[in-house]
């Protein structure tokens, strides 16, 4: 009964990830054309200094969208610091360097105060081609 479920979701899986695959596919040429097509457009419209347009099939409209983006955290956190708004909007953070340093701990089987430890279970399919030369393999019948 295990084996047929597991089977079945082998089989899922490889379908959908053909069909992902397949669509990935078909659908790109599509997207370079649209691309292509809004980028066209969006110049014409500028140029004739138009930023939106009615239409009996739809409406258009030319939009920005500003998104900050730091570039700079230290000027950030100077400027934060000359307005007095240091303490409102930064904190003492770990770097990234800390997640080496947890992971070590936790092969050694140290705990860090603070740190708990989380599991997921999740089921992993290989296909068993990609695996001839481990010798940890069990095929079981």
């Amino acid at each position: 009964m295990i084996k047929e479920k597991i089977r079945e979701l082998w089989e899922l899986r490889k379908t959908l990830h053909d069909i992902d695959e397949a669509y990935d596919e078909s659908t790109k040429p599509l997207k370079v054309q649209r691309d292509a097509l809004q980028n066209e457009l969006i110049e014409s419209m500028r140029a004739q200094g138009q930023y939106s347009a009615r239409y009996d099939f739809c409406s258009v409209t030319i939009s920005v969208r500003r998104t900050p983006h730091i570039d700079n955290e230290n000027k950030i956190i100077q400027w934060l610091h000359d307005n007095s708004l240091e303490k409102e909007y930064t904190a003492t953070r770990l770097t990234d360097s800390f997640d080496a340093l947890m992971k070590q701990a936790v092969k050694e089987g140290k705990m860090i105060e603070g740190l708990s430890i989380r599991e997921t279970e999740f089921i992993s399919l290989r296909d068993p081609k990609e695996n001839l030369g481990d010798s940890r393999n069990v095929i079981v019948e």
